[in-house]
Formats: structure tokens, C-alpha cells, sequence
């Protein structure tokens, strides 16, 4: 590695590096199976039980 760094070196290094961070981190993000609700209760939305 040379002594100095031109920024067109630094910029590919660290967006190579940021693009492969950003890839690794969504290939191992847990996957939510959790079924989302098509609608969210208000605080004064009546919920019903039975």
C-alpha cells in the first residue's frame, strides 16, 4: 500500500468496503415471519375477546 492515499483510492476502498458490509449484514439479517396486522389498533379502538 503506497504511503499516500489520493481520495479517488480512498473513496473506492471505502464504498467497496460499505457495499460489502451493507451485502453481509442483509444476507445474514434474521428473517420476521411474524404476519403483520392490516390494521393497527388506536388507544381507543375497542378490542373484543370471545
Amino acid at each position: 500500500m503506497p504511503d499516500e492515499l489520493d481520495r479517488r483510492d480512498f473513496l473506492k476502498q471505502t464504498g467497496g468496503l460499505g457495499a460489502g458490509v451493507a451485502l453481509a449484514s442483509h444476507a445474514f439479517a434474521k428473517v420476521n415471519n411474524k404476519l403483520s396486522p392490516s390494521r393497527v389498533l388506536g388507544a381507543n379502538d375497542r378490542i373484543n375477546i370471545g
